[in-house]
């Protein structure tokens, strides 16, 4: 068998104990409930201020691990910019690729259809 509900809501319980000092700071949303606890210092940033610090670190070692070399010298800048030529034309290439074989299936598979059809 089921138990009794008590007289009282958890509203009310909760208002109760307000009002008592028991549940000092207390905030509400809905049926949602949080305590806001003091903390032991003030002067601590809120984590906001945490998290920013955070991001900016991580964001630095980021810039770090990607930074690229300066050139040393005139014949450093050529190898670098020819390097880059070649791995853009071999990107070019690649991608063109793709896509000729994208279409060249493509007029396989209608060629087919009108096999059948035919």
């Amino acid at each position: 068998m089921s138990q009794p509900r008590p007289d009282r809501s958890s509203d009310d319980i909760l208002a109760e104990l307000r009002d008592e000092g028991v549940l000092p700071g207390l905030k509400r949303r809905d049926n949602a409930v949080a305590f806001q606890v003091p903390t032991d210092n003030p002067s601590t940033p809120p984590r906001h201020q945490d998290r920013l610090k955070k991001m900016e670190r991580r964001l630095e070692e980021r810039r770090e691990k990607v930074k690229k070399s300066c050139p040393e010298s005139r014949g450093d800048l050529k190898k670098q910019l020819s390097d880059a030529e070649v791995r853009r034309q071999e990107l070019l290439d690649e991608k063109t690729a793709r896509i000729s074989k994208k279409f060249a299936e493509k007029a396989a598979q209608i060629k087919a259809k009108r096999r059948r059809a035919g």
